[in-house]
């Protein structure tokens, strides 16, 4: 979880959970929480869908219609 408001936040995971300690350490610390928040990001991106149903499903869950767009009938 720190991993992740870490990266929202542009902070240093290590800076959010209050540890004060040497900067190797906190270094190594940050790059374990950042790598683990990553590869759980990706594993959600990179989900294939289970069947073409659930892939337009997820298509049109990204669609949105055009901003201020003026009507022409």
């Amino acid at each position: 979880m720190a991993g992740h408001m870490a990266l929202i936040l542009h902070q240093r995971p290590s800076v959010l959970l209050g540890l004060s300690s040497s900067g190797i350490e906190g270094f190594l610390l940050d790059a374990l929480i950042l790598s683990e928040a990553l590869e759980k990001t990706l594993q959600r991106a990179l989900k294939p869908a289970k069947s073409v149903k659930e892939l337009v499903k997820q298509k049109r869950a990204k669609w949105k219609p055009p901003r201020e767009q003026p009507i022409w009938v």
